[in-house]
């Protein structure tokens, strides 16, 4: 009956990988990591080789032309194994546990990114809600410091344990697509064997050199005690291949509580159980259990039962709709969280660091993005940088969005996120206007509306002190900060709305990557006079985070852009802007979260007269659309959008290539000029 009920297995694997966590986490503060480690391969490998030899097991270590592999994933392994016994050491148990099941979601996302497996809604939706898992768990001060009293104490070891349990779970990701790359070709306990070796191996040198302590002799309690992490750990492997093995946080809650006297706050388990959900939301899409990230079953063979290698996690069970790449309202709802993401990290590198060198530094990450696609072009494309002729109008092109990117970066720095955010909306409307003004592109009752109740929203949202005081009698301090920061705001939306006229302007003669390449080029040289002038300060030596940040900076908008225009191509400008109109619930939640920064009821007003006057522009150009497709025209373009928007598909403020039809060439080759299928997927004429 134990074998043949999948609760039963649950329950028990839970109880025995808890029980090897306990273990860990009792010896560990006096038997050395390394030590732990040693015993455990040791008496793994024993084993693998009893049942090797019982099961007639030959070449017991796989084929050679396998070999590279498996000792890669043997190092992976080990890596993983390691920084999770560490992070036990350092992490209350029930926070470690519940950061290192963070594991099945990045082997979702690597095996998108390595073996092209497909993904879709459940993936992005899990992958989402285990990441805001990890954030409560950990608990940074910056997110969760004395909020509601439950802020704990950032200490050297707590951070070193958050680290060791994220590497923890990364590498046992990369293991677990390193096995998937393997495949059918190697026997499960060949697989172990190799992760056992390996782990047999790396111990050895930090015992023999006492690093970071040398070998001790463990009591007999000590030494029952490694033995039962090895027998845990092997019945544990046995019994999780039957069944989901989310019980382990509870149970790591429980242990810790009673035997270890860790506090379990509301936090803790808020985060575990956003973990939780995010894994069954990735495995409901692969159709398949998750499991302990440790997988390293010694005789999964021998129990007849499907291995890691036959299962594969993330295994593709053939083509289904709603793939992420292949869903406009996913690619929008990403793009949209990317760029909250990338304004998020702007404002939290920003006191600690120049504007001036945040810019210098996406400006070379994102030339060095726009050289690397540049080698990919077919054959017959035009230059990087365009052809002569177009120069000038790419100069202007390229001065306009660095000045728009400087502005844009002050105006986070200044404001609340949400703030900002709300103000460089006003971009469409302000885009409809000079496209009306500039190149007669025609414009109706709807733009009109639109652009008046833009602007009424950005009144709102800037809230002057007449008008807050008016209507609230506690007016926002009106400060020399906040006004430069409304003033910053309001010329990014004006000079980038004028980018994209001249976009419109240069229409399909030029490609998407020449204008990023200029934009790019133009940002470098425009902020060098400042950094050799050390205004407003000199270059500072970013630390490892904050030079992390400052890549996150540049990659998080560069990704969002490319989701932006694929989303683009696969649905109406005017559904888009719905859909993307999240940026200012994306950019409120961070700004409470991170910046304590609070929501007002105006703020919220703003947001929802901006939201209305973008859908009423795009809702005229939409209705133009139709009615020139009806006549057989062909398609009257929208005149740009803008970056929060999305209504450009080839180019954000910033210029970022982001329209990807047929892989990378589209970003590298002239458009064709098609007449309009009715959506809004190619602006950029």
């Amino acid at each position: 009956a134990l074998w043949t009920s999948g609760l039963v297995c649950v329950l028990l694997s839970g109880i025995l990988f808890s029980a090897s966590s306990v273990l860990v986490k009792a010896i560990g503060r006096h038997v050395p990591v390394m030590q732990i480690i040693f015993v455990r391969s040791s008496l793994s490998m024993a084993a693998g080789f009893t049942a090797g030899r019982l099961r007639n097991v030959k070449p017991l270590f796989g084929e050679r032309r396998s070999w590279a592999l498996l000792s890669l994933r043997g190092a992976l392994g080990s890596g993983s194994m390691l920084c999770r016994y560490a992070a036990l050491t350092l992490l209350p148990m029930a926070d470690s546990v519940s950061i290192v099941f963070i594991s099945p979601t990045i082997t979702a996302i690597l095996a998108i990114l390595v073996l092209s497996e497909p993904a879709g809604l459940h993936t992005l939706a899990g992958c989402v809600l285990s990441l805001l898992g990890v954030a409560v768990v950990a608990q940074p001060p910056m997110l969760l410091g004395g909020w509601a009293g439950e802020g704990v104490p950032w200490t050297r070891a707590r951070g070193l344990g958050v680290a060791f349990a994220l590497a923890g779970a990364a590498m046992g990701s990369a293991s677990q697509v390193t096995i998937r790359r393997i495949g059918l070709r190697e026997r499960p306990l060949t697989v172990s064997m190799w992760f056992h070796a390996t782990s047999l191996a790396s111990a050895v040198a930090p015992l023999a050199v006492a690093f970071p302590a040398g070998p001790v002799l463990p009591s007999l309690l000590e030494a029952a005690a490694m033995a039962g992490v090895a027998a845990t750990s092997f019945l544990g492997q046995i019994l999780m291949g039957r069944g989901i093995q989310l019980m382990h946080v509870v149970y790591a809650n429980v242990a810790g509580a009673v035997l270890f006297g860790e506090p379990t706050t509301a936090l803790k388990l808020s985060g575990g159980v956003l973990i939780g959900l995010g894994i069954l939301e990735v495995n409901r899409e692969k159709g398949e259990a998750p499991g302990q990230p440790e997988t390293d079953p010694l005789l999964p063979d021998a129990l007849d039962r499907p291995s890691i290698a036959e299962k594969g996690f993330g295994v593709e069970l053939g083509k289904r709709a709603g793939l992420l790449w292949d869903t406009g309202m996913s690619c929008v709802v990403c793009s949209g969280l990317c760029f909250s993401v990338s304004s998020a990290l702007l404002k939290y590198i920003g006191p600690a660091l120049p504007v001036t060198e945040i810019i210098l530094a996406r400006s070379v990450i994102s030339m060095t993005c726009a050289v690397v696609l540049s080698f990919a072009r077919p054959a017959g494309a035009p230059p990087l940088f365009g052809r002569r002729e177009q120069y000038g109008i790419l100069l202007i092109r390229g001065i306009l969005g660095a000045t728009s990117q400087i502005a844009v970066y002050l105006a986070v720095l200044a404001l609340p996120l949400a703030d900002s955010t709300s103000i460089l909306f006003l971009a469409p409307a302000l885009t409809a206007a000079l496209a009306w003004l500039v190149l007669g592109e025609p414009a109706g009752q709807h733009t009109l509306v639109g652009c008046t109740t833009c602007l009424l929203g950005v009144f709102i949202v800037a809230q002057p002190p007449f008008l807050v005081g008016m209507l609230t009698g506690r007016p926002v301090p009106w400060t020399r900060e906040r006004l430069l920061g409304v003033g910053a705001a309001l010329a990014g939306a004006f000079l980038t709305a004028g980018a994209y006229v001249v976009i419109r302007h240069v229409g399909k003669q030029t490609v998407p990557l020449t204008m990023s390449a200029w934009f790019f080029s133009v940002s470098f040289f425009t902020i060098l006079p400042a950094v050799a002038l050390s205004f407003p300060g000199p270059l500072l030596l970013p630390s490892p985070l904050q030079a992390l940040t400052l890549v996150g900076i540049a990659l998080t908008s560069f990704l969002a852009q490319l989701l932006m225009g694929r989303g683009l191509q696969l649905m109406p400008a005017a559904k888009c802007a719905n859909v993307n109109l999240m940026q200012v619930v994306y950019a409120s939640l961070l700004g409470l979260a991170f910046f304590d920064e609070a929501i007002s009821w105006l703020q919220v007003l703003g947001a929802v007269f901006l939201a209305v006057g973008i859908l009423e522009v795009n809702r005229q150009k939409i209705s133009l659309l139709n009615v020139a497709a009806s006549e057989g025209h062909a398609a009257i373009h929208d005149p740009e959008g803008q970056h929060l928007l999305g209504a450009t598909s080839d180019q954000d403020e910033d210029g970022l290539p982001s329209k990807v039809v047929e892989g990378v060439h589209s970003l590298l080759l002239p458009l064709k000029h098609e007449p309009h299928s009715g959506q809004q997927g190619s602006p950029l004429h």
